[in-house]
């Protein structure tokens, strides 16, 4: 591949993920669904454990994995955390960022605030997912079915609801078809184990997220 085709891709791949993020971003603060308070306890008490040195408490109990939406919202605590410092000029400590999580309401009655910081880790993930997807398709089908699928994944309805949500559902789809579509890449178009590789790590993060990822076994 030449250089003009490198940096044609790259803006394509640059487009797509500015497009598929957008609307993912978009009103973050003005709903809230009944399963996301619980999703916030679990991340605030993960985040809780690692400060306090705890590594038994970052194990908690949530009916399935759901290790990696902990992590996604986790993140978002951590960043409203550092915004709100730097902006108001407050030393950064551990001690501090511990202080900041005891107002946080649980349950039905978080803040949409606070919704909003977790819920953005999610989304980026989502976008930069669907860039993935566009890379990986292209592959395997070539540029414009990839482009065309991309969008088509995107917008998809139900997909594009649950990436604006602190939910596993979202994570466990896109680790799946990163996963799928890697050792499609091995098998079909380029017998590299770099494909194997990903595809094994997607795969991991995807058990990490929920259990139906033991569908990847059989398939």
């Amino acid at each position: 591949m030449s250089k003009r085709d490198r940096r044609r891709e790259v803006s394509i791949c640059i487009f797509i993920f500015i497009v598929a993020l957008l609307p993912r971003l978009i009103g973050l603060d003005v709903f809230m669904s009944q399963d996301e308070g619980h999703w916030v306890r679990r991340s605030m008490l993960f985040l809780l454990a690692l400060l306090e040195g705890n590594l038994f408490g970052t194990i908690l109990e949530t009916g399935h994995p759901g290790i990696t939406t902990v992590w996604t919202g986790t993140v978002g605590l951590v960043v409203k955390y550092l915004v709100g410092a730097l902006s108001t000029g407050t030393p950064v400590s551990g001690a501090a960022l511990q202080q900041s999580l005891e107002p946080v309401p649980l349950y039905w009655q978080v803040g949409l605030n606070c919704l909003e910081a977790t819920r953005v880790p999610m989304a980026l993930l989502t976008a930069l997912g669907v860039v993935g997807i566009y890379v990986l398709t292209r592959k395997l089908l070539g540029s414009q079915v990839a482009l065309v699928g991309a969008f088509l994944v995107a917008f998809d309805p139900f997909y594009l609801a649950h990436s604006r949500m602190i939910l596993s559902d979202v994570l466990l789809a896109t680790f799946m078809s990163l996963s799928v579509y890697s050792f499609m890449v091995y098998l079909w178009s380029r017998p590299s184990l770099t494909y194997v590789i990903i595809s094994g790590v997607m795969a991991g993060l995807a058990l990490l997220s929920k259990s139906p990822a033991l569908f990847l076994v059989p398939y």
